[in-house]
């Protein structure tokens, strides 16, 4: 491993090899065709995991790879090497103890056979399972090119004077960084028309800046989630999604795999468009296409204002719906127009098309329902009521009407006597 190695593209003709080691601290598994490797996965134990036996950390780092690198093993059958010989037997021995169910039934849908492996001639992965210590010897990061064309300024004469004055400048928060001036650690552009033109079509012009909101959105920072909401869907970065140009490679069968990839792009986005007119279509099955012109008579749908503490309609079925008809006044959008409705009526003129319906011949006006010539909340009582309590006389000389007949409101007093037992 203290050499370059160049990874292979998978060949899904070729069966494919998994070749694993776990060690106290971590697993390693390298997928592979032929000897070549394809990819290379690692990860550290957890407390738990490490203090476990050989046996449950080699199933453990099983079920990792395979679930790893499922895209490619689905459907077809493939090899796993490991050094823990009595792996060999999991598929035929009888499953013994919980854990072996465990760790047996998460390989289900697969198609493997286990062989054993050495521990000295599963170098590879034995090597990249032990590693305890990390550390980073190169960094690479992209830059713009633009920034050359910016540092050239900077060093020029006229850009020396300009950094010169602005340093010097009372309270300056400018600052000179790697042959870039920085003004409160953000990047300072001149007043340069060269400059600040190619700086516009980076970010307006090419694939990734362009003007795409959808794209623009999911890539934005968001201060409310301190991250961009691809990366809290996806728990990743958004790739790069720049185009293959063909050609530009020298390896055949990765021009040709880029071009696929191309391709299936295209295809995507053709696909959904398809899916989109077909949604469009059903929705539209039921619907017609109303326009009216200026001038036009049509009636109304309005819905009375429901309620039922103040006063509950029996029947509604055979309410009114439409009323009118009224002049249309004026077309707001293409799908909302404006009605002549009555200068006294207290709601909105202009209403959406779907509650509009052609007026034709001599018909017979309607007017609008009392709702909407009041306030938009809900009436009052018109009387006010009131309780009395009181005792109703014996002695009083009976008449044709009682008490209560003649006071509706009026009713006897109750009196609450307390049992025998509860008067002590």
């Amino acid at each position: 491993m203290i050499s370059l190695t160049t990874l292979t593209l998978p060949n899904f003709d070729d069966p494919f090899d998994i070749t694993i080691d776990a060690s106290s601290v971590a697993i390693e598994a390298v997928l592979s065709q032929n000897d070549g490797p394809i990819s290379f996965y690692s990860k550290r134990m957890c407390p738990r995991m490490q203090a476990s036996s050989t046996y449950v950390r080699e199933l453990f780092a099983i079920t990792k790879a395979v679930k790893k690198w499922r895209q490619y093993l689905l459907g077809r059958r493939f090899r796993i090497f490991t050094d823990q010989k009595s792996l060999k037997h999991l598929l035929t021995q009888v499953v013994q103890t919980p854990e072996q169910y465990q760790w047996a039934t998460k390989l289900i849908g697969f198609d493997f056979e286990i062989f054993y492996k050495p521990g000295k001639d599963n170098a590879v992965a034995d090597a990249l399972s032990r590693i305890d210590d990390v550390q980073l010897l190169a960094l690479s990061a992209t830059e713009p090119t633009w920034w050359k064309d910016l540092r050239d300024y900077y060093t020029s004469a006229e850009g020396n004077q300009l950094t010169t004055k602005l340093l010097k400048s009372r309270d300056s928060n400018f600052q000179l960084r790697n042959g870039l001036l920085y003004l409160n650690n953000r990047l300072f552009v001149p007043e340069q028309p060269t400059i600040r033109r190619t700086l516009l079509e980076e970010y307006h012009s090419t694939i990734l800046g362009g003007h795409s909101a959808e794209y623009w959105y999911n890539t934005s920072y968001h201060s409310a989630i301190q991250m961009t909401p691809f990366q809290a869907l996806y728990g990743r970065e958004i790739p790069d999604l720049n185009l293959y140009i063909p050609g530009n490679s020298n390896n055949a069968i990765v021009d040709t795999t880029l071009m696929e990839h191309n391709r299936i792009r295209f295809l995507l986005k053709d696909n959904l468009r398809k899916a989109q007119q077909r949604m469009a279509t059903l929705a539209n099955t039921h619907r017609t296409d109303k326009q009216f012109a200026i001038g036009d008579m049509v009636y109304l749908r309005l819905q009375d204002y429901r309620q039922h503490s103040v006063h509950n309609r029996n029947s509604r079925k055979l309410s009114k719906r439409f009323y009118g008809p009224f002049k249309v006044l004026e077309q707001i959008g293409s799908v909302a127009y404006c009605l002549e409705l009555p200068p006294e009526s207290r709601i909105h003129p202009v209403f959406h098309v779907y509650r509009l319906r052609q007026a034709y011949g001599d018909p017979h006006p309607t007017p609008l329902p009392d709702f909407c010539y009041k306030d938009n909340h809900e009436p009052e009582l018109e009387d006010e009521l009131s309780f009395k309590e009181g005792a109703i006389d014996a002695t009083q000389k009976t008449t044709d009407v009682s008490p209560i007949e003649e006071n509706p409101l009026a009713r006897p007093r109750r009196n609450r006597r307390l049992p025998a037992r509860l008067k002590d």
